[in-house]
């Protein structure tokens, strides 16, 4: 089992053929629990490129693609500020706190 609160099982099965680039391990649900952990660090260790991470610290200055995503904001972010500049936080509406207290404590 896996997710949020451990409350899916089987969910891959359905997608991993569909969107591989979604599941970076191989068959999740035959993988044990406890060694899912290990086998993402080692992916993630495996696929780092210490190049390209230098390069995007150091070289972002002349890199127009790198100041586009910077200044980019999408249309929910822009909705959501006041005209003084101040982000508005929408409160939890009573259905909403109500699903959210009906969700089950993890054990």
């Amino acid at each position: 089992s896996y997710g949020f609160n451990r409350s899916m099982k089987k969910f891959f099965r359905t997608i991993e053929n569909d969107f591989p680039e979604l599941v970076d391990l191989e068959n999740p649900d035959s993988v044990e629990e406890d060694k899912r952990t290990s086998l993402r660090i080692a992916r993630e260790d495996h696929d780092f490129d210490e190049e390209r991470f230098l390069g995007d610290l150091f070289g972002a200055d002349e890199d127009p693609i790198y100041h586009g995503a910077l200044a980019y904001r999408p249309g929910y972010v822009e909705s959501q500020i006041s005209s003084d500049g101040k982000p508005i936080f929408d409160e939890f509406k009573d259905n909403e706190k109500e699903q959210l207290l009906s969700l089950p404590n993890k054990e």
